[in-house]
């Protein structure tokens, strides 16, 4: 897809993506845990802010073509690390709004008997 098919940035995001294209592009070309790391802590800024997880792969896809070309098996191979380091902040909050869920759930549902009884 060419640069200019993408959707415009919305402006509070802007920083988060210059930051994320900066620890991608340093990322593929010296893999460290300091970048890993980071892009785990942007992950949990766009789960606050309340992106989804369109916006970090659109995020993604838009910093990797900024980065300059090299092997491409490594550098998706080490693109991929730092995209699933960044999804894992998705995933841990899907996981406790899970959990709530499933505590509601089984509250209602102790309620629920609890009328049956009455």
């Amino acid at each position: 897809m060419a640069e200019s098919a993408l959707a415009p940035v919305p402006e509070a995001l802007k920083p988060l993506v210059d930051e994320y294209r900066t620890t991608l592009c340093r990322y593929v070309q010296t893999p460290s845990a300091e970048d890993r790391r980071r892009a785990h802590e942007l992950g949990e800024r766009l789960v606050q802010q309340a992106y989804g997880p369109e916006t970090l792969l659109d995020l993604h896809a838009s910093a990797l073509r900024a980065c300059e070309p090299q092997d491409g098996h490594a550098l998706v191979g080490r693109a991929n690390q730092l995209l699933a380091d960044a999804s894992s902040a998705f995933i841990a909050s899907y996981r406790h709004q899970a959990e709530i869920h499933r505590d509601e759930a089984e509250c209602y549902r102790r309620y629920a008997r609890m009328l049956e009884v009455l």
